[in-house]
């Protein structure tokens, strides 16, 4: 996705209310009271969001961390130790 150096264009009334009302939810969602046993589900869907955005997108998270490493002036110390869970192959 790029992104446009264009202003963003001014959202409607009904627009933010829909956002308003997304963010309420997610704020129910984080901070309302929540059951051991549901805590625990949204606990393992929202790791298993991650992990699949992060293996779906591997290649272009790997390629934007590089080019933050390539682009310091500082040094930068690297663990060696980290394994590499990523390769630069595209998902197939």
């Amino acid at each position: 996705m790029k992104l446009s150096k264009r202003a963003p264009r001014r959202q409607s009334r009904a627009e933010k209310r829909v956002v308003q009302a997304a963010i309420e939810d997610l704020l129910e969602l984080f901070y309302g009271p929540q059951s051991d046993e549901a805590a625990a589900h949204i606990g393992e869907f929202l790791s298993r969001l991650a992990l699949r955005f992060e293996e779906t997108h591997a290649s272009a998270i790997a390629r934007y961390n590089d080019s933050l490493v390539a682009h310091r002036s500082i040094a930068i110390d690297i663990d060696t130790r980290q394994l590499d869970l990523f390769t630069n192959d595209e998902p197939f």
